[in-house]
């Protein structure tokens, strides 16, 4: 069975027959779910009915199913068409900016214990946690900004440092 999956770094979207672990961009890949065969739809398991009824308590149902479900938590598989697209590969210059700013902060925080962490330290890795999150080229953008605007100096300091590390 085909599977979808979505690569979190460059946001390329692709299919493969077994599980794939990482995108050819070199980042880590999350699954979406297997395809149906011959469709472009993805299978996905939902309660045969609301969660009013399938997880109900009492012996009242005003549910289509007319009591069928009722109470039993059943989930079925449903096919939500145009889920996937075909195939498409991540924007890979983006991601490539985004490890310019991300890597060198990142390693910045991870070299020393979070004890010794400043406040903007810690607001700083919450902006990278939520970069690392996010799914869309635009959010990631505006929160790299916040970033390059806010926190230039530790940014700057941060790129020099893991330029250094790097030449060793």
């Amino acid at each position: 069975m085909m599977h979808c999956f979505r690569c979190r770094r460059c946001l390329g979207v692709g299919y493969a027959e077994e599980k794939v672990w990482h995108c050819d961009c070199g980042g880590s890949v999350e699954d979406l779910g297997p395809i149906v065969p011959g469709t472009r739809r993805r299978a996905r398991q939902v309660a045969a009915c609301d969660a009013r009824c399938t997880h109900a308590i009492g012996r009242i149902c005003d549910c289509p199913c007319r009591g069928a479900n009722h109470g039993k938590g059943r989930v079925v598989t449903v096919e939500a068409s145009g889920v996937a697209p075909l195939a498409r590969s991540g924007d890979q210059e983006a991601a490539d900016r985004m490890d310019a700013v991300t890597k060198p902060l990142w390693r910045r925080l991870t070299g020393r214990p979070r004890r010794d962490w400043t406040l903007t330290d810690h607001i700083v890795a919450g902006i990278l946690t939520e970069i690392d999150r996010s799914r869309s080229w635009p959010k990631r953008r505006q929160l790299l900004q916040k970033i390059e605007t806010e926190f230039g100096r530790e940014l700057e300091r941060a790129q020099a440092q893991y330029a250094e590390e790097v030449q060793r």
